[in-house]
């Protein structure tokens, strides 16, 4: 049996907010509803109106409104703040924003082909409805913010926000990536989340990518490691185009006898260290004998997400119903 509706007066729903139902309160649907019905008829609306239409506080309004804002699917226009429209998937304001989802049901399409995009900033309310909507986000900013041994800004809460909610990362991703930087001593809120959204233009957008990306780079660093030894170059740091050269072994799973022969040969026939040479003369062996394939098995040292987060998990559960009972406690 198939249906249709009884009336050629419809409303419109931007696809965006399809991608994001699974997200959205029964609440977040009649303040969407709402708000298409008033565009429909006026073009634009505010959060007043639609409060008085749900017969509802106009907070509660303006917080699903930050909802759907940070979903990419309204935005404020002119000059008045409660004055908000539908992004259109036509509508010039779109092609600006990361409003297109893209088949994997992503936010940030355009990351990958705008590097001036710039990721949405929410306000205090948007950040506790969003708290709201999924418990783990806030014992995962609890769980960076001890990883970087800070507390966060409002600023910098709102860019770790977007990682989850824009980005769509997961909060096993998000924790590999604070645990990675920490690691390199790098805690800054805005490096670590200018990185993620470069990884995420370099298509590694799951814990699996990031994971296997992490461990390429922990290969490449070993070996650059062992060659500028071989080669006799401790006390200086490689080029660029050497460590491009270095990178490119590790891929193609040149290991570090077959570099060393390649080095030796090298310094044989022209007297000289030369990585483009040793390139040479490794893509000819490689013609002949097929490069051994790298192990696949992490290290003992790999950072177990799981484990982690179940861990943050529970201690974040256990101080936050402690600190619930004492508020309680002193509000009797």
């Amino acid at each position: 049996m198939t249906y249709k509706f009884t009336s050629d007066n419809c409303i419109s729903i931007p696809k965006a907010a399809f991608d994001r139902l699974h997200a959205a309160s029964e609440f977040d649907l009649r303040v969407l509803f709402v708000l298409s019905s008033m565009i429909h008829e006026g073009g634009s609306a505010d959060s007043a109106a639609i409060a008085a239409s749900l017969n509802t506080d106009s907070a509660e309004v303006a917080a699903s409104l930050g909802f759907w804002r940070g979903a990419g699917v309204i935005a404020k226009i002119g000059v008045a703040e409660n004055d908000i429209s539908l992004r259109s998937e036509q509508s010039p304001s779109s092609k600006s924003s990361l409003s297109e989802v893209n088949s994997s049901d992503r936010l940030f399409s355009q990351v990958h082909s705008n590097s001036n995009i710039a990721p949405p900033t929410y306000t205090g309310a948007e950040i506790e409805h969003l708290f709201m909507q999924k418990s783990s986000l806030r014992i995962l900013i609890n769980e960076c913010q001890n990883l970087t041994e800070k507390m966060f800004s409002p600023s910098e809460v709102s860019k770790v926000v977007a990682l989850s909610d824009f980005l769509s990362l997961s909060d096993e991703y998000i924790l590999l990536l604070f645990s990675h930087f920490k690691e390199l001593d790098k805690t800054s809120v805005s490096y670590i989340v200018k990185a993620a959204y470069n990884l995420v233009k370099e298509g590694i957008e799951t814990y699996s990518d990031f994971e296997a990306y992490i461990r390429t780079k922990e290969e490449v660093k070993t070996l650059e490691g062992r060659i500028r030894t071989l080669i006799g170059a401790q006390n200086r740091t490689l080029g660029k185009k050497e460590r491009d050269h270095i990178a490119q072994w590790s891929a193609k799973g040149y290991d570090f006898d077959k570099i060393t022969a390649a080095y030796d040969e090298t310094v044989d026939k022209i007297h000289k260290v030369s990585f483009p040479y040793m390139s040479k003369i490794l893509e000819n062996d490689n013609k002949t004998e097929k490069p051994k394939k790298k192990s696949k098995q992490l290290s003992q040292s790999s950072f177990d997400a799981d484990e982690f987060f179940q861990a943050a998990l529970e201690a974040s559960k256990a101080k936050y119903i402690a600190e619930q009972s004492e508020e309680e406690a002193a509000n009797e």
